[in-house]
């Protein structure tokens, strides 16, 4: 057999490996690991990305590349190395994983277009004749390959294309880089209007001046945010000559309205040795893996932002991860004020043309720092000095579908192939972290007290059980709640109120047969909202109008109750109370429409709101300096489900949301209902007791062989038939027994998962334990391939989440 040059290129399909391509001689010179290649697979033409080096080999069946888009490394060596790595580790399709590391639209089905350069028209027009001619000419306009070829009735050829493009004659360009800067609306005022009498009797254009007068220029939806109908009297102002409108570039405003409202921190004595510690590490070089960890309000972001700023004295760039920037818009701004245009942030929830062109920047080399999400664990920063993870512990790093990844996991990867530091912040550790800092694995620096010097908030724990004996009845609120509400809202103070579920009711039932109503197509039950008037499943999104009688005996609607209470249940007692301006809501239901949440939250720092109820999403890093009350209802209701980390999960989400109150000069109170105020999660959450929580759970965690004492493997096979998927996961569960070979594993099931349907399919799970993580992946990973192989299992049916954080 014939050798020739060989690539091998991952596809976006699901593969657990890349595929081999012949590289044709014309391309020899132009193809290396991380450019975008277009390939034939089964009968279609791919993007791909390059993965390896060329290679001299022999393969049977090999096909030739199509085209190399040779304008840009997409990917650079470290990435191509990366993305391997976790597909590898989380046996995950390669392609899948490189799309992740790629900006959205990079391998998608759509084409390039080649287009006439004024240099290939002049010269078509000067060789009439000539074959190249009349195929140029036949670009009569931006065309894909294929398309150019139907118009031109022939083939054209690589060498063809190459050639015409050095000559200057076409170039090619793709849809997903053409991308305007969006604009923003802007009002600002004038010096006319600095000094404008404004009549007492116009109070609305009286707000708005006074709003425009502190810290310049604002957006048409600041505005809107502070004052209601705001923008209403934009006309009158704009006549009278006291302010002008205009658009500017988002990034531009974005930066300079941080810029402007940049204060400037002086660090305590705990901060600053923190930060030395950093400073001597990145002077010296080297992986240096360190856990940050603060209590609430201790200035960790401070820490951050002075060790990014060493890093980039010293000619380096830095990555900064928090878990969801779109819900700490205070932390962006104050990111953004320190570096401005030489920041880039990365986030999946931007839409397409943004992060393309973000994305863009960071390729260009513009960008020394990037703020990002979990996918921003993959930016292409080739002088990357420092990687920061913010509240590492958050579940968010950890993708619960498609690719399982974990984004701290993965920048503990890269910063160790690096050389560098990364620093791990939280209030509230991961176990695992922690105890990679208790064993002497990873340095540990700590800030003990809030920066400001305030006191933690004080705590007090309601028995919802006592208080169900004082009411009479099952109340949303107990009294002490109320009584604090009441005080803040009187002295112009603010509350938050969470309740980690959303919708109105949680369930309906039929008081007279029991009956629950569930979702026809997963195995859970229809929460009712409220403002829909309808009951929905928050699995698969089906909808039904509330029945008019019980579909299981037909009793009338009079025997329906709704039970449970969510966020919509909370807000509407809220307001019946304290009225509709004063609370607003925050959870998922509330995000559809873009900028919601912003504006959600620039009312309440306005002080426009005085009550935010939320789900976990109020927890998130938030600075409200006003905040002192904040209500916890229900919280033990991660207490109540099949996880081993729902004691933690509770004593960070207590901790997290507690630590929102008392930041400014008032100090904080926070109620905590339960009807579980004896579990030890609740009661040390209560006396911000972090080490003795985690001294009590690594002990459970060890005597039941869980994290960090095991490492974990879920797999779930699931399947439309039932038996089938239940066969399946019974093969599984079998061939890893057989496998153990003297060696601590443990293989829990088969058992049905805890959704056991979602979607009209049915699911099964068994939960791998061992002390050996390479060896139980290996393990896995080889008897997953021999059922496929054997086809015992569906390609499709099996799904392995390596390292799981939630099981469902």
């Amino acid at each position: 057999m014939n050798q020739s040059w060989l690539v091998d290129v991952a596809v976006p399909v699901p593969l657990p490996g890349a595929l081999s391509y012949r590289v044709p001689e014309p391309l020899c010179d132009t193809v290396a690991a991380g450019y975008r290649v277009q390939v034939p697979f089964r009968g279609k033409t791919l993007w791909g990305i390059v993965m390896s080096d060329a290679y001299i080999g022999s393969r049977a069946g090999v096909r030739d590349l199509i085209y190399v888009d040779s304008q840009r490394r997409l990917l650079q060596p470290d990435i191509v190395e990366l993305v391997s790595f976790a597909a590898h580790y989380y046996q995950a399709p390669l392609g899948e994983v490189v799309k992740l590391a790629l900006p959205p639209g990079s391998l998608s089905a759509n084409p390039s277009c080649y287009s006439l350069t004024p240099a290939g028209s002049n010269w078509s027009q000067l060789h009439p004749n000539r074959l190249e001619s009349r195929l140029l000419r036949s670009l009569v306009r931006p065309m894909s390959r294929n398309a150019w070829e139907l118009a031109a009735q022939s083939d054209l050829t690589y060498t063809q294309l190459r050639a015409w493009e050095d000559a200057g004659w076409i170039v090619l360009d793709r849809p997903d880089r053409r991308h305007a800067i969006p604009k923003v609306d802007v009002v600002e005022m004038t010096d006319a209007g600095r000094s404008a009498d404004v009549p007492a009797r116009a109070l609305k254009q009286r707000q708005v001046m006074e709003f425009l007068q502190s810290g310049g220029p604002k957006t048409v939806r600041e505005v809107n945010a502070h004052i209601e109908g705001g923008s209403a009297t934009f006309s009158a102002l704009i006549e009278k000559g006291w302010i002008h409108r205009f658009q500017l570039d988002e990034s531009e405003f974005d930066v300079a309205s941080a810029q402007r409202n940049q204060s400037t921190l002086v660090m305590t004595a705990e901060q600053q040795a923190a930060f030395a510690f950093l400073a001597s590490k990145l002077q010296a070089g080297g992986f240096t893996p360190c856990l940050l960890y603060g209590v609430t309000g201790s200035g960790k972001t401070e820490v951050y932002l002075n060790a990014i700023e060493r890093c980039l004295d010293q000619g380096k760039q830095a990555l900064f991860l928090v878990p969801e920037i779109s819900l700490t818009p205070m932390m962006n701004r104050r990111i953004q004020a320190r570096f401005g245009q030489r920041l880039a942030i990365l986030h999946s929830a931007f839409g397409k043309n943004k992060r393309v062109r973000e994305w863009a920047r960071v390729m260009d080399g513009t960008v020394d720092v990037v703020l990002g999400a979990r996918s921003a664990v993959f930016a292409p920063l080739p002088q990357l000095g420092l990687i920061i993870v913010d509240e590492e512990h958050d579940g968010s790093y950890k993708q619960g579908d498609g690719v399982r990844y974990h984004a701290r996991s993965l920048a503990m990867v890269r910063a160790h192939r690096a050389g560098i530091p990364i620093v791990l912040g939280s209030a509230t550790p991961s176990l695992e972290s922690w105890y990679l800092a208790q064993t002497g694995k990873i340095q540990l620096l700590t800030l003990a007290e809030r920066a400001n010097q305030k006191p933690l908030p004080e705590v007090q724990i309601i028995d919802m059980r006592e208080e169900f004996k004082r009411q009479r009845k099952r109340a949303l609120f107990s009294k002490a709640l109320i009584d604090h509400m009441d005080k803040a809202v009187e002295n112009g103070n603010q509350v938050m109120v969470l309740l980690n579920r959303r919708g109105y009711h949680s369930f309906m039932m039929c008081r007279k047969c029991g009956d629950v109503l569930m979702c026809n197509q997963c195995e859970v039950t229809l929460t009712y909202h409220k403002d829909q008037h309808r009951l929905r499943c928050h699995y698969c999104d089906a909808q039904k109008a509330v029945p008019s009688s019980c579909p299981a005996c037909s009793e009338s609607a009079s025997v329906l109750q709704f039970f449970g209470e969510g966020t919509q249940q909370v807000e509407a007692a809220l307001q019946t109370r304290y009225g509709c301006e004063v609370v607003d809501r925050l959870d998922r239901d509330r995000l559809s429409a873009k900028h919601t949440h912003h504006s959600i939250l620039e009312r309440f720092r306005a002080g426009r709101t005085r009550i935010l109820v939320g789900t976990q999403m109020i927890a998130k890093g938030h600075d409200f300096p006003n905040v002192t009350v904040v209500g916890i209802l229900n919280a033990d209701m991660s207490l109540r489900v099949p996880d081993l980390r729902c004691a933690e999960s509770t004593f960070q989400l207590i901790t997290q949301v507690a630590g929102r109150s008392g930041r400014g000069e008032l100090p904080g109170h926070v109620v905590v209902q339960t009807y579980m105020p004896e579990h030890y999660s609740i009661q040390l959450a209560s006396i911000h007791d972090y080490l003795g929580f985690a001294k009590r759970e690594m002990h459970y965690r060890e005597r039941l062989f869980y994290p960090p004492y095991a490492h974990l493997v879920h797999v779930i096979v699931k399947n439309r038939d039932r038996d089938k998927a239940l066969q399946e996961i019974k093969w599984l569960a079998r061939e890893l027994s057989m496998s153990k070979q003297g060696t601590k594993l443990v293989v829990l099931g088969p058992s049905p998962a805890p959704l056991a349907k979602v979607k009209n399919i049915f699911r099964f799970q068994i939960l791998i334990k061992s002390d050996q993580r390479a060896w139980m992946h290996e393990l896995v990973h080889r008897v997953v391939a021999s059922g496929i192989e054997s086809r015992v299992l569906q390609l499709g049916d099996v799904v392995v989440d390596v390292d799981p954080v939630q099981f469902s």
